[in-house]
């Protein structure tokens, strides 16, 4: 199986939310690092979906004031 590796700079403050919604929308698992959360996402799910996810985690994290 292959996998995708995100780097997302993130506050730490924010990172255990981010972190549980990444594993929610199918992240394999994540290695904090820093300001950077590396999300590791299999293949199959698609590219295209997990850029998705990501910018959803954005929005959600700029209308929270979070962002």
């Amino acid at each position: 199986m292959g996998y995708y590796a995100l780097d997302i700079k993130i506050s730490d403050k924010f990172m255990d939310a981010a972190a549980h919604i990444l594993l929610n929308e199918g992240c394999l698992g994540f290695i904090e690092n820093n300001n950077c959360l590396v999300a590791y996402f299999p293949d199959f799910i698609g590219i295209n979906k997990i850029i998705g996810t990501v910018n959803a985690l954005k929005e959600r994290l700029n209308i929270s004031g979070l962002g």
